[in-house]
């Protein structure tokens, strides 16, 4: 099969094939249904667990995608490859593998970044019993982000805005600024919500259900938006120094840290992953993000920024609204044959590395 095969146009296409996969290479399936209600096409919307039947196995690899909704597309695509690869072996080995699909089956299905409620899930994971952190810098840009009219004077004002932000505070800035996560606007962009979502703690579910009495967790999780084309950039998202140097040691000097600012991603806060940590406390826990670039990061923030826009104040079904779809869509997966093949062997990479780091 070529790489280009592992890769759906949608996701119940992508469903389909991962739980076909799945049960071809004997691993055991167990579904968890969004009650959100069905996909654009009637399906069901589910996060589906595939975990080789190895259960007496001290040491576990999470491989997740669809966090962020759309970006399922690449993540899919490589744990099909996985399971056409190595699905087989896998159940024979010394490693559990679980496979956790689409924990953002809403997202992912109708094409967007976020959840049913307008959540990032990679801000959700924390302690919403606390007040949550803020941003003033953020809160000035807030109302330039999304203007009531994608074209127009208020469009206009928004961008004479935002670039008077950058020239005083510079590109980077922008960014941490609009991405690191925020809770007081709803409707906003990176909204990290009031409570943990359905996703987040479907996940928690799933973690602390195959984690239990394991010696050893390893989570990878595929995203996509930032970074050259086609590179995948292993990203250390904790900010702890033993992990840090645990998941350098296992993956190599290329992983990068958010917490110390060598990484293209911005500081966020509450990543899902990273929730892990707490629900495995007698276990040694690594977190790594695999994060595929697609297009500048400011033709990607500005994709995702009229994607919202639609949301909040537009018609998707419009010949506009079409075409924001497949700019939002373009900026999150590159739908060619070249940037699948360099996903997958990355991924296959990634993956080979993580699970010798598990075995030593």
């Amino acid at each position: 099969m070529t790489a280009a095969s592992y890769f759906a146009q949608s996701y119940r296409q992508a469903r389909e094939k991962f739980l076909a996969s799945a049960q071809t290479h004997g691993l055991e399936i167990c579904s968890f249904e969004n009650p959100a209600g069905p996909g654009p096409d009637g399906e069901i919307l589910a996060a589906d667990v595939a975990a080789t039947p190895n259960h007496a196995a001290q040491n576990l690899l999470v491989l997740v995608s669809g966090t962020h909704g759309a970006e399922g597309y690449c993540g899919s695509g490589c744990q099909i490859a996985f399971l056409e690869e190595n699905g087989g072996e896998a159940s024979k080995g010394a490693i559990q593998v679980l496979l956790l699909h689409a924990i953002n089956p809403y997202g992912f299905a109708w094409l967007r970044r976020v959840n049913e409620d307008n959540v990032d899930l990679n801000r959700n994971s924390i302690d919403h019993a606390q007040h949550p952190p803020t941003s003033r810098d953020f809160e000035n840009l807030h109302p330039h982000l999304i203007p009531k009219d994608w074209h127009g004077p208020s469009r206009d004002r928004a961008e004479a805005a935002i670039a008077q932000f950058i020239e005083k505070n510079g590109v980077r800035a922008f960014q941490a600024a609009v991405t690191g996560g925020q809770y007081t606007h709803p409707n906003g962009l990176f909204y990290g919500g009031n409570a943990l979502t359905w996703s987040t703690r479907t996940f928690r579910e799933i973690v602390k259900r195959w984690g239990r009495n394991k010696r050893r967790v390893a989570l990878i999780d595929f995203h996509t938006g930032l970074g050259p084309k086609g590179y995948g950039e292993p990203i250390y998202p904790g900010n702890d120094t033993q992990e840090l140097a645990r998941a350098r040691a296992w993956f190599g000097d290329q992983v990068t840290a958010i917490y110390q600012g060598d990484s293209t991603s911005a500081v966020v806060t509450g990543p899902l992953i990273n929730g892990a940590h707490s629900l495995l406390p007698e276990a040694e826990v690594t977190c790594l993000a695999l994060e595929y670039g697609t297009l500048p990061v400011a033709e990607v923030l500005t994709a995702l920024r009229a994607e919202h826009w639609l949301h909040e104040y537009g018609d998707v079904s419009s010949p506009l609204g079409k075409e924001i779809k497949r700019q939002f869509r373009d900026s999150l997966y590159v739908d060619t044959d070249e940037w699948k093949s360099a996903v997958v062997e990355r991924a296959k990479e990634i993956i080979a590395k993580a699970l010798a780091g598990l075995a030593s």
